[in-house]
């Protein structure tokens, strides 16, 4: 008898379990993907903490405070690890037609910065930069009437190339609410020109000066995973650390 108790015990308890409610899962916000990205400076976290949220690095000791908003998916590190406080970055999640995560990495680095889209599949990381975001004709940045042929041919003979300084010198905001984020180009930060200045004045002055576009926005299409570059303005535009 005490048997046959004993195993009807262990059935019911084995009943209960069974019929208990799977525990449903965390969905993953933009922390979880940031936290999970390949990244060339190591291991980084962003954690929250008595209702604050921090970021830490592998290699580095350092604690800093970051700003999260999990509603709008973004997050602004200061001072990234093996930077000055003024080096920052900026991350941003965006969602295609059938809601699949897309990850928007801007590293902000003093004429080094780059800009990175992943695909998130799963766990795998696609980096999709090149299909997603359109190739600008910097034509477009300058009064119609300038003629930039002998412009680029300076930069050419002196092993530079205006598309491949625009890109470093672009600062991409994704703080934005919406599907936005908005470019800047910083013409003026861009050290590769002082050396040309001294041998080329004229030529850079009138490079200066027909810049017409210093910004423009890049609007996310979720039904097509791409964005498109418009709003080419000039307004004055600040980029907020």
């Amino acid at each position: 008898m005490k048997k046959i108790f004993g195993l009807l015990s262990i059935l019911i308890l084995f009943i209960t379990v069974c019929k208990q409610p799977n525990k449903p899962q965390k969905v993953r916000d933009v922390t979880d993907y940031f936290n999970s990205m390949p990244n060339s400076y190591g291991k980084q976290t962003v954690y929250e903490k008595n209702g604050e949220w921090f970021h830490e690095s592998e290699k580095s000791n350092i604690i800093n405070k970051v700003t999260v908003d999990l509603g709008k998916g973004y997050i602004h590190i200061y001072g990234y690890p093996g930077f000055s406080a003024s080096k920052h970055v900026q991350v941003r999640l965006f969602f295609g037609e059938k809601n699949e995560p897309f990850l928007a990495y801007f590293h902000y680095s003093d004429g080094n910065n780059s800009f990175i889209l992943y695909k998130i599949d799963d766990d795998e990381y696609l980096d999709v930069t090149s299909s997603a975001i359109p190739e600008i004709d910097y034509k477009v940045l300058f009064n119609e009437n300038y003629d930039i042929k002998k412009f680029l041919t300076i930069l050419k003979s002196n092993d530079l190339s205006l598309e491949r300084l625009i890109e470093k010198y672009s600062v991409y905001d994704t703080s934005q609410n919406g599907a936005l984020i908005y470019v800047s180009i910083n013409f003026e930060f861009i050290s590769e020109f002082d050396n040309l200045r001294q041998l080329y004045a004229k030529e850079m002055d009138e490079f200066f000066n027909n810049i017409k576009y210093k910004h423009y926005v890049l609007e996310w299409n979720s039904r097509v995973e791409k964005f498109k570059a418009t709003n080419f303005n000039n307004d004055k535009y600040e980029y907020y650390h």
